[in-house]
């Protein structure tokens, strides 16, 4: 999949950030073009990281989020996790995260958790709000 959206829609990242890129679909994605693609000045580093399905099911997203999570939690969890998908324009509206990604850098987001998702925003016309 195209991941230019990382230099193109990507507008801010708060300094420091590190990219971390899971291969679920048994690519070979190289760091060095990745981080060309992403905008080398972005991120302090780029990593990709393979993370094949276990056994017959697939974990699709939500198995590299939760193995991001549990390998990082004892000493070295971000302050801040945004997870995002490799077809975020599906998923979420571009102009809310760089609202929060500002926030972050600017020292002011105190939000446990946000879900990013543009399903989960009121602002998105669903079924389920046509029908109030």
């Amino acid at each position: 999949e195209s991941l230019d959206w990382l230099s193109t829609k990507l507008v801010r990242v708060p300094a420091g950030s590190t990219l971390f890129l899971y291969e679920k679909c048994g690519g070979k994605q190289d760091p060095q073009e990745l981080a060309r693609v992403a905008g080398l000045d972005k991120f302090k580093a780029v990593k990709v990281v393979q993370r094949s399905d276990v056994g017959l099911a697939r974990g699709d997203e939500c198995s590299a989020y939760l193995s991001h999570i549990v390998s990082r939690y004892s000493d070295s969890l971000a302050d801040f996790t945004v997870f995002l998908q490799s077809d975020p324009m599906d998923h979420l509206h571009f102009d809310f995260m760089d609202l929060v990604l500002r926030s972050v850098a600017a020292g002011t987001y105190e939000v446990p958790f946000l879900p990013l998702n543009g399903p989960r925003h009121v602002r998105t016309l669903t079924p389920c709000l046509q029908a109030v």
